[in-house]
């Protein structure tokens, strides 16, 4: 009877050492999965703010191109003005000096 109880002892503790074993092994995996979770969420993170980086330059570089390409509108526009003038001017000129 002794060695009977004795048996089912040691397979009592090496249930138990099974499950623990188990419980364990569970635990590392729940604990890696959320460490790989983390590391995808700092991932994104960082792709996130990298896009808005990169979006907020380009609208400094459209505000940039804008102002230039008005800049450069205006003083294409003054130079056809001063142009015009000198033709007019001219034109004048020549029409005066007809005998």
């Amino acid at each position: 009877m002794a060695e009977l109880h004795k048996a089912n002892a040691a397979k009592q503790s090496e249930a138990q050492q099974v499950a623990l074993s188990s419980e364990m092994q569970a635990k590392e995996e729940l604990r890696l999965a959320l460490e790989r979770q983390q590391q995808q969420a700092q991932n994104d993170q960082e792709a996130l703010v990298t896009q808005v980086i990169i979006f907020h330059l380009m609208h400094g570089a459209i505000l940039f191109l804008l102002s230039t390409a008005r800049e450069i509108i205006h003083l294409v526009a003054s130079i056809c003005l001063s142009v015009c003038s000198f033709v007019c001017a001219l034109t004048t000129e020549l029409f005066n000096l007809r005998p």
